[in-house]
């Protein structure tokens, strides 16, 4: 269920690693192989067609009118704006059943008077399915568990239809086919109502909503908030912390999107009040991440850095280097905007690190992104060439060519502006 987010944005190009948005902007390209509740997208999206480059000249142009932190500031104030037409993806927590692995939601069933072989084929088609899923292979982990929905429906296994259901639609929006996976959920959705199943509802409407925020566009707004507003609504009626602190995190996502910053962190905030009594510290992570988020857009950076380092601390506790990394990326420009540039440093170290040990290419890809920009803004001009270079052999093994390409042409015109630099200095 959507719980962080990112929104493309209009040139000029900066890159999305280094600055925070209202709604984060790296993590959901995440490979899902390595991480099952993140929403994948290509790397090509980061470097799209439509945008260009900031090039270095002018880098250094803005750099000298406004300052380092000026510019970084002005920089992510136009990230933070979604550009009117454009796709709101979304971080999605899964557990359509509310909490638990899908095995662990498979055992909670094993007594709802359904035993048949029958039912344990489909169990089995679930686990196959959650497998492939694991290793990237979505459209065979839906095909997969099309195939146990249909024995569930045969020997109406309602609770094994939902949680199909559920799987299937979460990972059609994984794939970028939103409209297929709004049709699985509202199915899903009336198997909860049919059976009076008000948690099954609270968590439906929100895996709907984040969908629907996902897959739409900025005035499909209104829907998903509409959608998460019912689940709080029925959540408030039976008293379930988890689900309140959840739809209440989801409508601060709405309202972020619509740059209702302190909003936001209104319904973060409160949301944080009902998660902290529950049993999901991954989801009080991520509401705590998304609130560093908000108050980052406020310019409330002490805020931000104690709400990112709170996300940051519970993640090493639960042992989640994917939620440490997100964390990581809303701290290092909270600290370089307000001068500590050292502890940036050294976050931007554990990240990469941290992306090693996953033996994650793509996360290490973002880390390099990340030193170059460092560098760049603290104007360490053969520092940030390295790991430039660095960034396009990931851009290579990553298979990515319009990425290489655009890293390409960024070097080409770093090379070109200083020797420029020391052409007009000969001169003087």
């Amino acid at each position: 269920m959507g719980e962080g987010s990112k929104i493309f944005f209009p040139t000029p190009y900066f890159p999305t690693s280094l600055l925070p948005t209202p709604l984060l902007l790296p993590t959901p390209l995440l490979p899902l192989s390595m991480i099952p509740h993140l929403s994948p997208t290509p790397l090509s999206p980061i470097f799209p067609s439509r945008r260009c480059p900031l090039p270095m000249t002018g880098f250094l142009r803005l750099r000298q009118k406004l300052g380092t932190l000026g510019l970084c500031l002005g920089l992510a104030w136009g990230c933070a704006l979604p550009a009117l037409g454009q796709s709101f993806p979304i971080l999605i927590e899964r557990g359509g059943t509310g909490t638990g692995s899908l095995q662990d939601q498979m055992l909670i069933r094993r007594n709802n008077g359904t035993a048949s072989p029958q039912r344990d084929q489909a169990d089995a088609l679930m686990t196959q399915g959650d497998l492939a899923y694991r290793q990237g292979s979505y459209q065979k982990a839906i095909d997969t568990w099309k195939q146990a929905l249909a024995y569930y429906q045969a020997i109406r296994d309602d609770e094994g239809v939902g949680i199909a259901l559920d799987l299937i639609g979460l990972t059609y929006g994984d794939q970028g086919d939103f409209l297929a996976a709004e049709q699985a959920l509202r199915q899903r959705l009336s198997v909860a109502r049919m059976r009076r199943d008000v948690l099954g509802q609270i968590y439906a409407l929100n895996n709907l909503g984040s969908v629907i925020l996902q897959g739409g566009r900025i005035m499909h707004l209104d829907a998903a908030e509409t959608t998460f507003q019912e689940a709080l609504t029925l959540a408030e009626d039976v008293e379930d912390p988890e689900g309140q602190g959840l739809s209440l995190s989801n409508l601060g996502l709405v309202a972020a999107g619509r740059g209702e910053s302190a909003k936001a962190v209104k319904l973060y905030e409160e949301a944080l009040l009902f998660r902290q009594r529950g049993p999901n510290v991954a989801g009080e992570v991520n509401t705590l991440n998304n609130l560093g988020n908000a108050y980052w857009a406020l310019g409330l950076y002490d805020e931000a850095i104690g709400a990112y380092g709170s996300a940051l601390t519970l993640a090493k506790r639960i042992e989640d280097p994917y939620a440490r990394i997100r964390a990581i990326d809303g701290l290092v420009p909270a600290h370089t905007a307000i001068g500590r540039t050292e502890r940036a440093l050294d976050l931007l170290t554990e990240r990469l690190t941290l992306a090693q040990e996953l033996g994650d290419v793509y996360q290490q890809f973002l880390s390099v992104q990340q030193f170059y920009r460092f560098y760049l803004t603290q104007e360490d001009f053969t520092a940030a060439r390295s790991f430039l270079e660095r960034s396009i052999g990931f851009a290579q093994t990553l298979g990515d060519t319009q990425t290489e390409t655009w890293l390409l042409d960024e070097l080409l015109q770093m090379d070109l502006d200083r020797r420029r630099q020391v052409a007009n200095q000969s001169d003087d």
